[in-house]
């Protein structure tokens, strides 16, 4: 089993909520990836302002 993905957190804006901002990270190790990995794996993050040190409040 593979066990090498990259995942792709999404978050939205609290000024603006049709404005979407991406981070990104990886779980695995490229020594235990299958052929095709990294797979993708997308994450929606709700309620959080990827904005903390501006003091912006969501």
């Amino acid at each position: 089993m593979c066990e090498y993905t990259r995942n792709y957190y999404i978050y939205t804006s609290c000024v603006d909520p049709g404005a979407h901002y991406f981070s990104t990270s990886i779980d695995g190790s490229k020594d235990r990836q299958c052929a095709k990995g990294p797979h993708e794996r997308y994450i929606v993050v709700p309620g959080h302002c990827p904005f903390n040190m501006l003091n912006v409040k969501c």
